[in-house]
């Protein structure tokens, strides 16, 4: 494991600030992520249709966007392309999310309570700096999804799984670049038309 990734776990690493977010102007595509260069990540692109295309609202394939987004952050920050990345990658990431401050918790106002703090007017304790136990869970769980090392279901022992039931499954071979032909059905809305 190198320095950068000690840094990043403890909290003493930046993430660069490359790479956004970008509004898309087709409902296929409502989200679309960009690296330094201001080129659309095709993978992350497919995966982020799939989602559109599978009755996921916008909003998810943005929150999705900003998770994938994060996590080439990481891979850019320990150099690290994303199909060589590795558990240490992962960790380094979670470390950095649990000691990092989230900027969304910075107070702008002197007077204002101090982050973990409870509220004494109304009793509720206040969010602390970093990020919360949910935000890495979710991070955690779209990185799985969309990462091109992600186990298939039926090749878990007990896994009680079968291929293709429930979330997007990739060949470890193929990631992203290729889905597979035992990915899950396109999920209909249920307010189409009935013949």
């Amino acid at each position: 494991m190198s320095s950068v990734h000690r840094d990043l776990m403890d909290g003493c690493g930046r993430l660069p600030s490359v790479g956004a977010v970008v509004k898309g102007a087709r409902p296929s595509l409502p989200w679309f992520v960009v690296d330094a260069a201001d080129q659309e990540i095709e993978p992350v692109s497919r995966y982020l249709r799939y989602l559109a295309l599978g009755d996921a609202s916008a909003l998810t394939g943005r929150s999705y966007g900003y998770d994938v987004l994060r996590w080439f952050r990481v891979l850019w920050a320990v150099d690290i392309g994303w199909e060589q990345a590795t558990e240490a990658e992962t960790t380094a990431m979670v470390g950095w999310l649990r000691t990092a401050p989230n900027p969304q918790r910075r107070r702008s106002r002197l007077d204002s309570i101090p982050a973990g703090v409870v509220n004494p007017k109304t009793g509720k304790s206040t969010l602390r700096d970093g990020y919360a136990p949910r935000t890495i869970a979710h991070a955690l769980t779209v990185v799985h999804a969309s990462s091109p090392a992600s186990p298939r279901p039926s090749a878990r022992a007990g896994s009680g799984r079968s291929k293709g039931s429930g979330s997007v499954w990739l060949e470890p071979e193929t990631s992203l670049l290729k889905w597979t032909d035992e990915r899950p059905a396109v999920r209909r809305s249920t307010s189409a038309c009935r013949a």
